[in-house]
């Protein structure tokens, strides 16, 4: 298993209660894959540095989380179905 960093940004129509569905539901597609979550940093409501589909703002999410590299494409897959998951990015952690 690889340790790997994903990044999320829900949309803010969703609110509080809706950006903690949403986070449950990435948590979710990693162990349906076969991952395992380590840690989670929820960051809160932040800024956007230029607007993304003319939203402004947006929850923000670190997920730090051990899943085989073979499964990062069906991670992906996974992820581009969950509604209100505005971004995402998915980058391998160094090794050191």
């Amino acid at each position: 298993m690889k340790n790997y960093e994903l990044m999320t940004i829900s949309k803010k129509a969703l609110g509080e209660e809706g950006f903690e569905t949403v986070s449950g539901l990435v948590k979710e597609a990693i162990s349906k894959v076969g991952g395992e979550v380590t840690n989670s940093t929820p960051w809160g409501r932040r800024k956007f540095a230029y607007k993304i589909d003319k939203e402004t703002e947006g929850f923000y999410e670190v997920i730090d989380a051990d899943l085989p590299a073979s499964k990062v494409d069906a991670l992906n897959t996974r992820l581009s179905l969950i509604e209100g998951l505005q971004r995402y990015l998915i980058s391998a952690k160094d090794s050191k």
